[in-house]
């Protein structure tokens, strides 16, 4: 769903105003943060639950509150409880993730709105949306023994892209920081001692029909296209992807028909081929942006490398390899892995043969070797270092 961000200078009466109908009096209203410097938390539906955020349909709407320090915060939420308030903070405070949890805790809290700054230096803050002990229920070993541990994985982890926000939540990229200091100023004229009913406040719509999980969503979708009189409209989009596959294949190792394949008796020898994979996407609450996005691209940087490297090898020109290669890059793997989910559903069905023309399955497969950085960066002497 697409969102907007609005804000405004109310009295006592909240008005939702559509931006792309504005007129002159509502230009005076209100101030409308271009999309083009949101990016907004959204919901995502696998198929028992729901993760992300939503404003309600109508839109989000608070008297605007500023993060100084945590304590005044704490005590403003707790002493008034029947204000709604949006909340606006830095990058720095969004990563509290004690304060995030304080904030999801009261019910007087109506949106979060979280600017940042590419000329503030925020490395020093460690942050990841993944949790303590990352992919833990989707690992082979004993969920217990690998995430119970006195040192963890994932230290910074703080579970942000696994939680189901009771509220909108709202990038807002303020370069110049001209943003933040046209609504502080809008804050602190009318918000911190205010002379009379007045108040700036914050708008945030951003609603998304999906809801529930996967099941829920498309039973609803389905029992909307039962009315042959209404115009049915799209509750859920998929999170579609497509993975690319590349092989180098020795002739040795296999023996097709171009012109029709036999799925059900592969003509490839059992254990020939080796999969290299990696992932192509990162995992991030916010639709536009990504704190996670640089731990996708060493892994693909390295895999292009390594088969441009082979590709240029006289036993790839010739043929001649001891093993099949196949080079996979996956997409929709940070969302419950369904790209893998995917590549072994093909495999098991006989789909790439079928694409391709060139059958592998799973009893050809001999091994699977993933990349994938497990730290951060580090750099010394103006150069990274990658792990």
């Amino acid at each position: 769903g697409c969102g907007t961000l609005a804000a405004t200078i109310l009295s006592s009466l909240i008005i939702n105003i559509d931006p792309l109908h504005c007129s002159k009096i509502t230009n005076h209203i209100y101030n409308y943060i271009p999309l083009s410097y949101t990016s907004f938390c959204t919901r995502r539906l696998n198929l028992t639950g729901q993760v992300g955020c939503s404003s309600s349909t109508t839109g989000n709407s608070g008297v605007a509150l500023f993060m100084n320090e945590s304590e005044d915060i704490m005590q403003t939420l707790h002493s008034d409880t029947s204000t709604p308030f949006v909340i606006l903070v830095s990058v720095k405070h969004f990563t509290n993730a004690s304060l995030m949890r304080f904030f999801m805790s009261t019910r007087n809290v109506k949106g979060l709105i979280v600017f940042s700054n590419e000329d503030v230096n925020d490395d020093n803050h460690e942050f990841s949306e993944s949790s303590k002990c990352p992919n833990g229920l989707y690992s082979a070993y004993n969920v217990t023994k690998q995430c119970d541990l006195d040192i963890q994985w994932n230290p910074a982890g703080t579970d942000y892209s696994y939680i189901d926000w009771p509220f909108p939540v709202v990038l807002v990229a303020d370069v110049n920081n001209t943003i933040r200091a046209s609504m502080y100023e809008c804050f602190s004229v009318l918000n911190k001692e205010p002379y009379d009913d007045t108040r700036c406040s914050i708008e945030i719509y951003n609603p998304m029909s999906a809801a529930g999980s996967s099941e829920t969503c498309f039973r609803r979708q389905y029992l909307m296209t039962l009315h042959i009189s209404e115009s049915s409209g799209i509750f859920c989009d998929e999170l579609t992807g497509l993975n690319i596959i590349l092989s180098a294949s020795d002739s040795v190792n296999h023996s097709w028909n171009n012109i029709a394949v036999n799925i059900g008796t592969s003509g490839r020898s059992e254990n020939s081929s080796v999969f290299i994979l990696t992932r192509m996407d990162s995992r991030s609450i916010f639709e536009r942006s990504g704190f996670s996005s640089q731990g996708v691209l060493p892994s693909v940087a390295v895999l292009i490398s390594v088969a441009a490297h082979l590709m240029r090898q006289k036993a790839f020109k010739d043929s001649h390899l001891e093993k099949d290669l196949f080079f996979g890059f996956l997409d929709n793997e940070a969302y419950d892995f369904m790209g893998s989910y995917r590549l072994s559903y093909d495999l098991s069905s006989g789909n790439i043969a079928r694409y391709t023309g060139r059958p592998v399955m799973w009893n050809n497969v001999h091994a699977v070797i993933e990349l994938g950085e497990v730290g951060l960066s580090q750099k010394h002497n103006n150069l990274h270092t990658f792990y």
